[in-house]
């Protein structure tokens, strides 16, 4: 999503508001390349969000190639996705996707009580 988005600002949005009206409950923005930073992702998973409206949960998909796959994630869930997709300890294709036991961690011990994990 993040690469197409940048090559082609429309079609994307476009693409996300059909799945929207078509009824999609949720949308899935994946960094395939594993590539952009943590600024973009944020960025670009906000105006996901407004794009699609509440009514459809935005999750995010990080690779690791640069080493930026929790930190993508977790701008991502500043932004408002509500699901994040990944692996324990991150083990994945290439380089990796996102760690699910890093992420846990900090929204659970550095998020001032936004977040909390069930037991």
């Amino acid at each position: 999503f993040f690469d197409g988005f940048l090559a082609n600002e429309q079609h994307a949005l476009a693409t996300l508001r059909a799945a929207a009206a078509a009824g999609a409950e949720s949308i899935a923005l994946c960094d395939t390349n594993g590539g952009t930073m943590p600024a973009e992702v944020e960025r670009l998973v906000r105006v996901a969000v407004e794009a699609v409206g509440p009514a459809v949960s935005v999750q995010v998909h990080c690779h690791n190639d640069c080493a930026l796959a929790v930190a993508n994630s977790l701008a991502a869930v500043s932004a408002g996705a509500s699901v994040v997709q990944g692996t324990i300890n991150g083990i994945g294709e290439r380089c990796g996707n996102a760690d699910l036991v890093s992420i846990a961690a900090c929204l659970a011990l550095k998020s001032g009580g936004a977040y909390s994990l069930l037991t």
